[in-house]
């Protein structure tokens, strides 16, 4: 779940784990097992169903707006994409069956600390990206994706797969034996966002082809040609062209 919103979480409900609002949860959603008035269960194994001061829903906390999080299909460890304030996107990571986890979001946004200067993640015992990159590097919007365990590509199994929501990037993170994670290069995936077409204006280009795009009843087509030159960066990454929205 989101933090609430409001900008840099005024109610610290990132931090707070008495309210469900920037976490992950876990329940047991087999209404056969529910008691009381909440129609799910709660698994006795969750790492704060003990913690009278916590909500016993709670299986990660620290989170601004996890969109999306999946589970490697093989050895069932969490990927959670979550979209920064501003300026830092990151990608969280944990372990098979092990929750807990407190991912930083307000201490930390991204690596970088946030609500002040000169905080210690190691002492706050926070938990820190496997990824991460600005908006500056290009893009607006962290969107989780997969561990590809598939046949086609036999060079990415095992490797985690995501892009940003506005430019179209993807990355590819590969682990490292050392327990950390290489992150490649970004992809141009040649698809972005279409709301970049009224932020950016009529006139938001591709890259390559410098093509002009408009929207005619949510879907995208070219219109021309224009020198995108004065275009902001981020606004010359290609738009959706020719595909439902």
């Amino acid at each position: 779940m989101g933090d609430g919103g409001g900008g840099g979480d005024p109610d610290e409900n990132g931090q707070d784990l008495t309210t469900l609002l920037g976490k992950i949860l876990r329940i047991d959603v087999d209404p056969s097992n529910a008691t009381g008035e909440i129609p799910y269960a709660i698994p006795a194994d969750n790492p704060f169903v003990d913690n009278a001061d916590a909500a016993p829903e709670i299986w990660a906390y620290g989170l601004r707006n996890p969109w999306r999080f999946s589970f490697d299909s093989e050895t069932g460890d969490l990927f959670i994409g979550d979209v920064g304030q501003g300026e830092i996107e990151e990608i969280d990571y944990a372990p098979a069956g092990e929750g807990g986890q407190n991912y930083g979001w307000n201490v930390m946004e991204g690596m970088t600390c946030f609500e002040s200067s000169d905080c210690d993640p190691d002492a706050d015992d926070l938990v820190l990206p496997i990824a991460e990159y600005t908006h500056a590097d290009g893009g607006c919007s962290v969107t989780g994706g997969y561990v590809y365990r598939g046949a086609d590509a036999p060079d990415l199994v095992g490797t985690y797969l995501y892009g940003d929501y506005c430019s179209g990037l993807i990355w590819a993170a590969t682990p490292i034996d050392d327990g950390t994670w290489s992150v490649s290069e970004p992809y141009e995936s040649g698809f972005a966002d279409f709301h970049l077409w009224r932020r950016c204006g009529r006139n938001s280009l591709s890259r390559r082809s410098r093509h002009r795009y408009a929207v005619h009843h949510h879907r995208l087509s070219t219109a021309g040609r224009v020198d995108g030159s004065s275009l902001p960066e981020l606004c010359r990454y290609q738009l959706v062209c020719e595909r439902g929205l």
